[in-house]
C-alpha cells in the first residue's frame, strides 16, 4: 500500500510489515507525522481520530505523546468481555503493587434489573 510513494526520500521509515514507523509523538520524520491504519497501531476508527488530532497538533508545534493504555477493548459475546487500562499483572510490574477489587454484577442494582448477574468488574488500583 505504501510502496512506490517515495516516502523513504523524505526520511520516512517503513517497517518490515509495510507500515510507517512513528515515535511516541506520531512523528515519522522531520516535519512528517502519520496516524491511522498506515502506522499499524490499534486499527480502530476512534483511535485513528485521536491519533490524527494529536499528529495535527504536533505538526503545529505541540509536543503531545499518544497514550494507548486507555483504549477500550471489547468482545461482543454472551457474556460480553471488555477491558480498559492495565491488567493486574501489567500494573504490578510497573508499580510494584496492586490493590485490586472485584465487584460481582449481582451486587449492582442495574445489572440485577437487566438480568445480567453472571459476571464481575475488576478494578485495578
Amino acid at each position: 500500500m505504501l510502496k512506490g510513494l517515495g516516502l523513504e526520500n523524505i526520511g520516512v521509515k517503513i517497517s518490515s510489515k509495510g507500515y510507517i514507523v512513528v515515535d511516541e509523538y506520531l512523528r515519522a520524520a522531520e516535519n512528517v507525522y502519520a496516524a491511522g491504519d498506515c502506522i499499524n497501531n490499534y486499527m480502530l476508527e476512534p483511535v485513528a481520530v485521536k491519533e490524527g488530532f494529536i499528529a495535527a497538533l504536533n505538526a503545529l508545534g505541540e509536543n503531545i505523546k499518544i497514550d494507548c493504555s486507555v483504549i477500550p477493548r471489547a468482545v461482543f459475546t454472551d457474556p460480553e468481555f471488555a477491558r480498559v487500562g492495565y491488567t493486574e499483572e501489567e500494573f504490578s510490574k510497573i508499580t510494584g503493587s496492586c490493590s485490586c477489587r472485584i465487584v460481582e454484577l449481582k451486587d449492582i442494582p442495574k445489572a440485577r434489573i437487566l438480568g445480567y448477574e453472571g459476571g464481575f468488574i475488576k478494578i485495578v488500583i
